[in-house]
């Protein structure tokens, strides 16, 4: 006999890119783009998940400059599949921003 039934998965982005960073004087405010995106690199429009962010500066801020690595989340960002957040790095020198997705699927 033939097997029939539901299952749901769960799907998350391939990966998120983020963008719009550059070098510039310490203290210097930006913007940061993360756009979850498709295997093939199409926003995935519907995403909206929780995330957080790392910084390899350790004085760097985001929203209403709170430290980045002190956030434990952040929530309804994302529109369309992008999210733009404030950024401000505060030491000199080369500095790494990284995103976790906090509701990877299972």
């Amino acid at each position: 006999g033939a097997i029939s039934g539901l299952e749901t998965v769960g799907v998350g982005p391939h990966d998120i890119l983020l963008s719009g960073l550059v070098h510039g004087a310490e203290g210097f405010d930006q913007t940061m783009t993360a756009t979850a995106r498709n295997e093939d690199g199409s926003t995935i429009a519907g995403y909206n998940q929780s995330f957080t962010i790392r910084s390899s500066d350790a004085a760097a801020t985001s929203v209403s400059g709170i430290l980045i690595n002190n956030f434990s989340s952040f929530s309804n960002f994302f529109v369309n599949g992008v999210a733009q957040l404030p950024v401000t790095l505060h030491s000199f020198d080369s500095r790494r921003v990284w995103i976790y997705d906090l509701s990877p699927p299972a």
